[in-house]
């Protein structure tokens, strides 16, 4: 009887034992890999992130997307302006003694950025250089000249769109910067944007010259925007080519 009660003691310390070792934080443990990295099942521990300041580390660092981001200060000479797809401007180019670099705003802060942002003129600016999906670098503005850019939220809403319709000759092909076209520039100002799929459907039977009358609604312009020579931006609902009718859809 003494026996086997000396052996179920026994027992019961190897079990504690083992119970010990497997504790999760114990880098030890049969759970955790030659150099204390996390084996299957358990989490490792909490570090840096990449792309972010760890603990205790600079705020200065790489910002995380959607958190924090390093702003910076700038200084150059501005020698272009940079418009969108809808040939509304949305930022500038400076050249400084290193580079050309292009300088982002949102579209509805135009008035106030180019009012200061003038081709030939020298200015100061800070912003965060970002990255874009093409795979070029340019900076988001946040002041210029020592100003920070009032970006608060537009309380009134923008001005309806208006069904308008006309005919005219294809200027131009517009095409984006991944060289798909997105919109056909006609000789009276007016820009048709058409979605990708209905371009490829035209094929080649709208090329520079071609005349074309069409029917849709004209952007509106919101406040604080400037755009190119006055275009006009239509969505077409309806275009005729070659005395044939299309609805866009």
């Amino acid at each position: 009887m003494k026996t086997v009660m000396m052996a179920a003691a026994m027992m019961t310390a190897i079990m504690l034992s083992s119970g010990i070792q497997a504790q999760p934080g114990n880098v030890q443990g049969p759970d955790r890999i030659a150099g204390g990295a996390p084996g299957p099942g358990r989490p490792g521990p909490v570090g840096p992130r990449p792309g972010g300041p760890g603990p205790g580390g600079p705020i200065g660092g790489p910002g995380i997307a959607g958190g924090l981001q390093p702003v910076n200060a700038y200084q150059g000479k501005v020698v272009k302006l940079q418009y969108n797809d809808d040939f509304t401007f949305d930022g500038f180019y400076i050249l400084n003694s290193i580079d050309s670099v292009l300088v982002k705003f949102p579209a509805h802060l135009g008035k106030q950025v180019m009012s200061a942002a003038k081709v030939g003129s020298n200015v100061n600016f800070t912003g965060t250089m970002e990255a874009t999906p093409f795979g070029a670098s340019e900076v988001r503005l946040v002041s210029l000249n020592d100003k920070m850019l009032n970006d608060s939220p537009q309380t009134e809403l923008p001005p309806a769109e208006k069904f308008v319709d006309g005919k005219a000759k294809v200027a131009s092909l517009q095409k984006g910067r991944d060289g798909m076209v997105t919109g056909l520039i006609l000789d009276n100002k007016t820009l048709l944007k058409l979605p990708p799929h209905v371009m490829a459907q035209m094929g080649n039977s709208l090329q520079p010259g071609s005349a074309i009358v069409y029917s849709g609604n004209q952007k509106s312009v919101n406040a604080g925007e400037i755009s190119l020579d006055n275009y006009v931006i239509v969505r077409p609902n309806t275009l005729t080519i070659n005395g044939q009718q299309y609805l866009v859809r």
